[in-house]
């Protein structure tokens, strides 16, 4: 893939290498947009850790880790910005949606302790995101999940855009270990 410049093969190897060399358990929270994934991995982790908002936040893939206090952004261009204060994390998921389209994926690094022994966390974007760009890379995290939070509001029934993600995303690669939050 080097060798000939292929670009997005090159990018999915070095994913499944990463996560190979990492062994992480992956968690990772899908849902429509407003259905509440951001508030509901803070209340998971206990922390009011990433920024929530009636409009919609998200515009990022965010992988939470165990670590020292840092972020480092991911661009599409392979540059990797990295920054200490938590202001940082909310422009960059919430408030420069624009700058959102260079952004490949975030590592927010925090010593919880559900974050230990390995475990990722992944927040993403609304599944009817209408920028490719962001669905195709939520996306690429699907696959590598071993247990999937599905957000739903709860005071709508299953929409048509839900059921086909669950049924042509989800359950057509064999992800079956999915919890659904009724938020």
């Amino acid at each position: 893939a080097e060798q000939f410049q292929l670009q997005q093969p090159l990018q999915h190897i070095e994913h499944l290498l990463q996560d190979i060399e990492s062994d992480a358990y992956t968690f990772i929270v899908v849902g429509e947009f407003s259905t509440g994934k951001s508030s509901f991995i803070n209340a998971l982790i206990g922390e009011p850790l990433l920024p929530v908002g009636v409009i919609p936040t998200t515009a990022t893939i965010n992988v939470l880790q165990y670590g020292e206090p840092h972020i480092d952004i991911h661009y599409l261009d392979g540059t990797i910005e990295q920054a200490n204060s938590s202001a940082i994390l909310d422009q960059c998921i919430a408030k420069r949606l624009d700058d959102a389209s260079h952004i490949n994926y975030i590592n927010v690094f925090q010593p919880l302790s559900f974050l230990k022994n390995n475990v990722l966390l992944i927040d993403t974007p609304g599944l009817n995101d209408v920028n490719e760009l962001r669905s195709d890379i939520t996306y690429q995290y699907i696959p590598r999940a071993h247990i999937v939070f599905f957000l739903l509001d709860c005071r709508t029934p299953l929409r048509q855009s839900e059921f086909t993600f669950l049924t042509d995303t989800l359950l057509s690669q064999g992800l079956d270990r999915i919890v659904f939050v009724a938020n």
